[in-house]
């Protein structure tokens, strides 16, 4: 079931309201109804009118956020004639939230759970399409020589982070809180930066345990540098693992050029499912892993991608909660969440 915030409807997408215009507009003419042509929507492929523009930022680089990429590289933004620049890093959640809060960008590739505590300590932003529904995708690995067998085996230990506020930062959070342990004393993080930072302070053994998307895990244990413990998603359950958020000023002033974006961004993952060989080729060159690693990231995670951007009641139930605990703040689902843009219509 798809939840839908009190008081909000399905927006007609752009194109909808275009044809709507445009077999309306004869029988006013016809009937004397006025004289001036339709005001023609931004929504759908745009014809002949100015492109929209729309600023991303992205800190991360990994399979979950690639169908933006693939977007670009068949040509979906062109099609939709919408101008879409990238602020590109890799400092993950922390650099996101950071943009997004500066009022940089209009819209931010995060994850779900991190962006949500983000919101709750005052990010003016609310997600609009979930990309990536479970925390599968998030792989913890060990140093290869290393005595843990299992998340119980941690007390003591030091989880690496990139940033406070990231999704690596709510993994420890839930970690310690699902075994209770008290964070800080019986079990540890220690922030560190972005992935080449973390991994190499796991093979130094700064810290016991990372967690990051499956590139760097796979690569990891292909090097035997690494084992795998296991993934995030026995730690975290349903929720929100990767989503598309977007300020509220880019929500009031901007609807038409959010559109476009979540219609190329799932046309781009539609196009990833259809085409694997190709989508693994580019994997290996985006995330510069062998092919071997891509393919086994592809075969991992393909299943996990939104083809909609849609939401369950139970996996907003478990971000908002996961979020309220961690921030130590009372949310309900429409502060995190604008359901106005999904499902996605593809065009």
């Amino acid at each position: 079931m798809s939840h839908t915030a009190p008081g909000r409807g399905r927006r007609r997408s752009g194109r909808a309201a275009l044809t709507a215009a445009l077999l309306v507009f004869p029988l006013l003419a016809a009937c004397g109804g006025g004289s001036e042509e339709p005001e023609a929507s931004g929504g759908g492929g745009g014809g002949g009118d100015e492109p929209l523009s729309i600023t991303v930022v992205n800190g991360i680089t990994s399979f979950e956020f690639m169908a933006a990429d693939m977007a670009e590289k068949i040509g979906v933004w062109e099609d939709l004639n919408l101008d879409v620049e990238y602020i590109r890093g890799s400092g993950g959640g922390g650099q996101v939230t950071t943009t997004m809060t500066a009022g940089q960008a209009d819209l931010g590739l995060h994850g779900g759970g991190a962006a949500a505590i983000s919101m709750a300590e005052g990010m003016p932003a609310k997600i609009v399409a979930v990309t990536a529904p479970s925390f599968s995708g998030m792989v913890c690995v060990v140093h290869e020589e290393s005595d843990i067998q299992s998340f119980a085996d941690l007390e003591g230990k030091t989880m690496g982070i990139s940033s406070a506020g990231s999704l690596t930062d709510l993994v420890s959070r839930m970690i310690a809180k699902n075994n209770g342990w008290e964070l800080g004393t019986d079990f540890h993080q220690a922030t560190i930066g972005d992935l080449s930072q973390l991994t190499a302070a796991l093979q130094e053994r700064v810290v016991d345990i990372i967690c990051w998307s499956a590139e760097p895990a796979l690569t990891l244990v292909e090097r035997g540098q690494g084992r795998i413990l296991g993934d995030a998603g026995e730690i975290v359950g349903p929720n929100i693992f990767e989503a598309i958020e977007a300020t509220d000023e880019a929500i009031e002033s901007k609807p038409e050029a959010i559109e476009r974006y979540l219609q190329g961004y799932f046309t781009a993952v539609q196009y990833m499912k259809d085409n694997p060989d190709e989508s693994i080729e580019f994997l290996a060159e985006y995330a510069s892993v062998s092919e071997d690693v891509a393919r086994q990231v592809y075969e991992m995670e393909m299943d996990n991608q939104s083809l909609d951007g849609t939401a369950t009641d139970e996996m907003l139930e478990g971000l908002v909660a996961t979020a309220s605990d961690l921030s130590g703040k009372s949310l309900e689902v429409e502060q995190v969440w604008d359901d106005q843009f999904v499902p996605v219509e593809l065009p």
